[in-house]
């Protein structure tokens, strides 16, 4: 479960040579997921007083700072609103998520639908504006939520002899 003494990243990410994208100005909790060690993919950052509008798709983890309206579709990857960053989803009326990820942590404000294959924190500072779908939601105090919750099934395998 979680652990107050883990980082997000590995004890070697310390010894890898900085990316010129991936050199991180946010704090991240300093709680996090086990599994989150495994994903080692370089993180893409969109910055503060930078917008975006459309989809965004792809394989990586993405960190937003700035702001971003329409869709996010990341389904293997941890997707981070940062505590300056604004995500509003596009106006729909079928059914579909504004942003579709592995993990999702909202430090900012997020309106519109989200989905998480595995887990969904909302943070001191985070606020969503929305319906939630995922397997586990933790919400920290001062955190806010306001839609409707599908606590669905976690489908992830477990290892064998655990329950």
């Amino acid at each position: 479960m979680w652990r107050a003494s883990q980082t997000l990243f590995p004890s070697s990410a310390a010894t890898q040579e900085p990316s010129s994208i991936s050199t991180p100005e946010h704090k991240l909790p300093a709680q996090v997921c086990d599994d989150l060690r495994s994903h080692s993919h370089e993180e893409v950052k969109i910055g503060r007083g930078q917008f975006v509008k459309g989809k965004i798709s792809g394989s990586g983890p993405l960190f937003i700072d700035g702001r971003v309206e329409g869709d996010i579709d990341i389904p293997n990857e941890r997707v981070t609103i940062g505590e300056h960053g604004v995500f509003v989803a596009h106006a729909r009326k079928d059914g579909q998520f504004g942003i579709t990820a592995r993990e999702i942590v909202i430090m900012g404000q997020v309106i519109g639908s989200v989905s998480a294959s595995h887990r969904v924190e909302i943070l001191q500072s985070g606020s969503i504006t929305g319906d939630l779908e995922t397997p586990r939601l933790r919400i920290a105090d001062g955190g806010f939520l306001r839609g409707g919750v599908n606590l669905r099934e976690d489908k992830r395998e477990l290892p064998a002899g655990t329950a």
